[in-house]
C-alpha cells in the first residue's frame, strides 16, 4: 500500500481499562484514524518508519559509545601529559640550589633518590 499513512490511531474504546486485546475479546469494533478521536486511542506506526528510527538510534548508540571510548582515551593522554610535567617540574627544576620537589615523585611514583641515582648514571 503506497499511500499508507506514517501512523494511525487504533480507537477501542473511550476509557482508560480499553485494550485492543480487550476490544476483541469483548467483539467490539475496532476503527482507525489518522488522529487521535478518544484520550485512550492507541498510537501505531508504520513498521518500515519503525525499522528506520531503531536503525537510526542503534547507530547513534554506536557512536556514542566509540565516543565515550575515545574520551576516556583522551582524559587517560592528559593524565599522562600531567603526570610528565610534574616529573619534569620535580625532576629537572632548581630553585636557589634546592630541588622543587624532594620525597616522592607526584607524576611518576619514584622517590627523588631514585631519580638522582639515574641522572648521576647517565
Amino acid at each position: 500500500m503506497s499511500d499508507a499513512p506514517d501512523k494511525i490511531w487504533l480507537q477501542v474504546g473511550d476509557d482508560q481499562f480499553s485494550t485492543y486485546t480487550k476490544a476483541l475479546e469483548d467483539g467490539a469494533d475496532i476503527s482507525w484514524c489518522q488522529e487521535p478521536v478518544f484520550e485512550y486511542d492507541i498510537e501505531y506506526i508504520r513498521a518500515d518508519l519503525y525499522y528506520e528510527l531503531e536503525t537510526k538510534c542503534d547507530n547513534w548508540l554506536d557512536s556514542l559509545k566509540l565516543a565515550n571510548v575515545e574520551l576516556a582515551e583522551l582524559q587517560a593522554e592528559n593524565e599522562r601529559i600531567k603526570r610528565s610535567a610534574v616529573c619534569y617540574v620535580s625532576h629537572n627544576i632548581k630553585w636557589l640550589g634546592e630541588e622543587v620537589a624532594p620525597g616522592w615523585c607526584l607524576g611518576c611514583g619514584r622517590h627523588r633518590s631514585l631519580i638522582r641515582e639515574e641522572k648521576e648514571s647517565d
